[in-house]
């Protein structure tokens, strides 16, 4: 005999219910997990295509403008003369440099070991926008002389030996620098030594010293808190120093750049450090001023950079030379450098004073 178990219907539809259920949570997590994968699998698509992106997308560094200076003078007619000349020529290389603007160098240059020349002739040719080419030295003429090529091909005649006496001075001397963990004043400025240029003459100053050469810097505080006489201030200065001790060398050591932005970092890497660039400003009497010494402070200056293009390609940017003469009519050794912009670090301006120091003395000419 077949027995058939009946089952209530309500028990029935019960057993039915709770299987429906079953269903429907497993359908819920399968659904819920489709949406997980979808969502980590689109969002690791997007990071890829991000990543792609970054290192598709090119970075341009504006080429930075040189430095405002306001230049009084301490006779009254020269000082109107190249008062007016100033903001002329400021605005003409600001005008310039922004027409060349160009990625931030980057590639190595490694240390060499380099024993001193004696000084022979250049080979000066003018190149394309009115620059000329004296040695490895590109020379942006904002002047209104006329460079004559056969002069500029002449090596210097300074000399440098273990006797050479340096002085070290600042006329902008509260310029400063990127700095990532401190916070100070506004517009790249502070008067804390141990952040503006100060601080960049103390390390030339120990560097030039460990060479063997004898160095002094100035550390009065010239720009503040009247920047526009910072010329006549440092002016004063010099002169004051000048009648108690005889230099060979003046060295006026600025930041570049009149933007107060972290966009201007001026960078070579040497021997696997990041390095500011330096650039010679160089004055003539364009204006009309009393300066009668430009020409050999300028071929002393092209006698540093070409060394400099010798050791360390690109440590220096195209030599400026313009109508204003920055205080250099003191000496036939006055010299003014930009070192590195205000998207430098003060660790990369003081590598610089390292390598700038690596060639001066290699300039030394043995007794």
């Amino acid at each position: 005999m077949i027995r058939i178990k009946v089952i209530p219907l309500n028990k029935m539809i019960a057993r039915i219910e709770i299987s429906l259920l079953y269903v429907s949570l497993l359908l819920v997590l399968f659904l819920f997990l489709s949406l997980l994968i979808e969502k980590y699998l689109g969002a690791e698509e997007k990071m890829v295509f991000h990543q792609e992106k970054l290192l598709k997308e090119e970075v341009i560094v504006e080429e930075p403008v040189s430095d405002p200076t306001s230049m009084p003078q301490d006779d009254l007619e020269e000082m109107k003369k190249e008062t007016g000349q100033i903001a002329i020529e400021e605005q003409q290389i600001v005008t310039s440099q922004i027409k060349e603007n160009s990625e931030q160098t980057t590639e190595v240059v490694l240390e060499p070991v380099y024993q001193y020349e004696k000084p022979k002739e250049f080979v000066a040719k003018e190149i394309d926008h009115g620059k000329l080419m004296v040695g490895n030295t590109i020379i942006k003429n904002k002047s209104k002389i006329a460079l004559d090529l056969n002069e500029l091909k002449k090596p210097s005649m300074f000399a440098f030996k273990d006797n050479t006496s340096f002085l070290l001075y600042h006329t902008h001397t509260t310029e400063s620098y990127e700095i990532k963990k401190e916070l100070y004043t506004d517009n790249y400025r502070t008067q804390n030594a141990e952040y503006n240029m100060l601080k960049i003459g103390e390390t030339l100053k120990k560097y030039l010293e460990e060479k063997g050469f004898a160095c002094d810097q100035e550390r009065t505080v010239h720009d503040f808190p009247n920047y526009n006489g910072a010329y006549k201030a440092s002016l004063q200065t010099i002169q004051n120093a000048m009648k108690n001790t005889h230099y060979d060398i003046y060295i006026d050591l600025h930041r570049d750049a009149i933007s107060s932005t972290s966009h201007y970092r001026l960078n070579k890497v040497i021997s696997g450090e990041n390095v500011a660039q330096l650039m010679f400003v160089m004055g003539t009497n364009g204006s009309g001023v009393t300066h009668d010494h430009w020409m050999d402070n300028l071929k002393l200056a092209i006698m540093i950079q070409n060394q400099a293009e010798e050791m360390y390609p690109g440590l220096f940017r195209e030599l400026t030379l313009t109508n204003s003469r920055y205080n250099q009519h003191i000496s036939t050794g006055a010299l003014l450098i930009e070192v590195g912009g205000t998207g430098n670090t003060i660790e990369e301006a003081e590598n610089a004073m390292k390598y700038l120091a690596n060639v001066i003395g290699s300039l030394k000419q043995s007794e």
